[in-house]
């Protein structure tokens, strides 16, 4: 006398990993309260995170907005999200990307390279992550590596008196 939704059966079937005993054990967690099982449930209950959530993340990091990517990684911390899980999905949805730029050969501002760089930062990350430290810290500093960074003004002016002082140099020599 239970029913479950097929995003929530999916979902199951993910975080089992493809195994029988790991899927029913989940199921019948899931099952004790509630006669209908759905996404939202098993992501409240089991502490993982939809892929819509994953697609928001990864295009918080292509459109440079590092506020609503800081509030977004702060609240899966919050929830107490599994971080194991959250970064195989964010591997999986950039393994996904990284496929659709060499099949169609377009992207937008993460090119190909960057997300293979990106997936095996992940994969370094997850096999490193001691649980003496927040993982989210690391998992953090590695996603905010893919931002856009912006030159601070300090920067910007060196810069520009570099180029001055060698159209000065030039004008001179001329």
């Amino acid at each position: 006398n239970i029913t479950a939704d097929e995003d929530a059966l999916t979902e199951i079937a993910y975080l089992s990993e493809g195994g029988l005993r790991d899927a029913l054990s989940l199921l019948d967690q899931l099952s004790k309260n509630n006669k209908n099982i759905t996404l939202e449930l098993v992501e409240k209950q089991i502490k993982t995170i939809s892929k819509k959530n994953i697609i928001d993340l990864l295009d918080f990091i292509e459109n440079n907005n590092v506020e609503k990517f800081l509030e977004l990684i702060n609240s899966y911390e919050q929830s107490a999200i599994d971080y194991k899980t959250l970064i195989k999905k964010i591997i999986d949805v950039s393994a996904n990307r990284a496929k659709n730029i060499k099949k169609n050969n377009k992207y937008d501002r993460l090119n190909f390279s960057e997300y293979k760089k990106l997936i095996l930062e992940l994969t370094e990350c997850l096999t490193k992550i001691n649980i003496n430290v927040n993982p989210y810290i690391i998992i953090e500093m590695v996603l905010l590596n893919y931002f856009q960074l912006t030159e601070s003004s300090s920067k910007k002016e060196e810069k520009k008196d570099a180029v001055l002082d060698i159209e000065i140099k030039e004008k001179k020599e001329i």
